[in-house]
């Protein structure tokens, strides 16, 4: 029963950290994941997703309500405690 859990927490984790990778091309933020180039080309830029993870341990004002979809790490903790409760239920 004990991996049934788990499993729950797991996929609750990857949904928040997949919905907080959505939320940084939704409509309030955009240029995040993809970028137009000098050419006018759409380009992936790995580097500022580095900067947005590292950004709740440099400012502290991602701790703040209207932050709270910008944090990864509350966006997981949130999927792995929705996981956690679906787990009980079922």
């Amino acid at each position: 029963m004990e991996t049934n859990k788990n499993s729950y927490q797991l996929i609750g984790g990857t949904i928040g950290l997949a919905l907080w990778l959505a939320l940084l091309e939704g409509p309030k933020m955009k240029g995040i994941l993809f970028r137009l180039d000098s050419e006018g080309n759409m380009v992936f830029t790995p580097h500022n997703i580095i900067n947005f993870i590292k950004a709740p341990f440099r400012h502290p004002y991602f701790w703040t309500p209207e932050f709270f979809t910008h944090n990864w790490i509350l966006m997981a903790f949130t999927g792995i405690a929705v996981g956690y409760l679906l787990s009980c239920i079922f």
